[in-house]
């Protein structure tokens, strides 16, 4: 049996069944499943993934019901990521040429997730595409290229409608920060596309 499937079978709140266990059973599946895994993900039920080898994940990982994968080529997901429901992950793409097509001709490309991004709602994420640090991608869009880090990427196909940059509290300085972003935000908004 396809490990995803066992996976989908296991439900934690089914009447009688000892949640941790189903947890434990849970991340385990994932763990075997995945070519890496950081942390404790949490994956609901269904989920579909093609390879799984090709795919990893960061700490504090969220997806949600429906997450579809297909992971022909890397897909590689940073920390603190949530992805919504009915959201898919495609690698695999066909020539628009149809006698190449019809020879069975196929390409995969990979797709990186930065970490402290969300995925809403039926995204549908495309062979290369990259989505950057803190990005938002809004509910149903289609997005088929680069997404710079702090965006929020919305429609089909998925743009920049505005940058979003953290909000950080007077006291805090460069040091006391794991990254440090010298940038301006007044200059990055400048560069979003209207």
């Amino acid at each position: 049996m396809r490990l995803y499937r066992k996976y989908n079978k296991t439900d934690p709140f089914e009447d009688g069944v000892d949640q941790a266990d189903v947890a434990l059973t849970r991340v385990n599946i994932l763990k075997s499943l995945l070519g890496d895994v950081q942390g404790i993900p949490d994956i609901e039920s269904p989920f579909s993934i093609l390879y799984g080898c090709n795919t990893f994940v960061g700490r504090n990982f969220y997806g949600n019901v429906g997450l579809t994968i297909d992971d022909s080529a890397f897909v590689t997901i940073g920390n603190d990521v949530i992805i919504g429901p009915d959201v898919h992950f495609i690698t695999i793409n066909h020539p628009t040429d149809v006698t190449q097509r019809l020879q069975d001709v196929m390409y995969a490309q990979p797709i990186t997730i930065g970490s402290a991004c969300w995925i809403g709602a039926r995204a549908t994420i495309l062979p290369g595409a990259t989505v950057g640090y803190g990005s938002t991608i809004g509910a149903g869009a289609v997005v088929s290229g680069n997404i710079p880090e702090y965006s929020v990427a919305v429609g089909v196909p998925a743009r920049v409608v505005k940058r979003v940059f953290p909000t950080l509290p007077a006291s805090t300085t460069a040091s006391t920060l794991d990254i440090c972003d010298t940038r301006n935000p007044q200059d990055e908004k400048d560069n979003v596309k209207q």
